[in-house]
């Protein structure tokens, strides 16, 4: 019944394609200016503890390894899709026994990365901020099944220009699950430092 009222939702809807519109225009003018890369980085996710509102759970240092593509979004900004691994290892204390537990987490995060790369030095920054979903795998030890978190990351790419198109890259960063858990418990992991190496082009 609502959509045979032209008068209410036809304008709305003209006003929405202008703006979609107007957004794209200025989005593919950004692209003009700036470049796409894809990267991969490789290192390490370190120790820190995990909120379960039961015994205390450390998680202790592991492998991380990441993928992410980044388009532009004017001279000095890309937006990024990243997918990342991190080793979580987390260790714990029961009545009568000590327990360790390793599994994978995927984090599949959203970016919006500063782009602060000279064209006559050698070296470049990228601060960045993301947020995302995450995926571990069951902790049968700690008594948590499958498990889900949103995740939160600051970080800094030190970028080490080349005559190629392939540059090598450090990250320094800071990753935290606030929420998340399964359906039984409530966790949040973190804050976790991170320190990685890899390459884009």
């Amino acid at each position: 019944m609502y959509l045979t009222d032209s008068s209410g939702w036809r304008p709305a809807l003209m006003t929405l394609a202008a703006i979609v519109c107007l957004i794209s225009s200025a989005v593919a003018s950004d692209y003009e200016v700036g470049e796409s890369y894809t990267g991969f980085k490789f290192g390490m996710i370190g120790s820190g503890s995990v909120e379960s509102g039961h015994s205390p759970i450390d998680q202790r240092a592991g492998f991380s390894t990441g993928f992410f593509f980044d388009q532009p979004f004017g001279p000095r900004l890309h937006y990024s899709l990243s997918v990342d691994l991190h080793k979580m290892s987390w260790r714990g204390q029961q009545p009568t026994y000590r327990w360790d537990k390793s599994e994978w987490l995927i984090d599949l995060g959203l970016n919006l990365k500063g782009n602060l790369l000279g064209e006559n030095s050698p070296i470049g920054l990228r601060p960045g901020v993301g947020a995302g979903v995450a995926f571990l795998g069951k902790m049968e030890s700690a008594g948590v099944g499958g498990s889900s978190y949103v995740t939160v990351r600051m970080f800094t790419e030190l970028i080490f220009l080349s005559s190629n198109d392939l540059m090598g890259l450090l990250e320094a960063g800071v990753w935290y699950a606030p929420s998340g858990g399964d359906n039984a418990s409530d966790l949040s992991i973190g804050p976790l430092w991170t320190l990685r190496a890899g390459v884009m082009f």
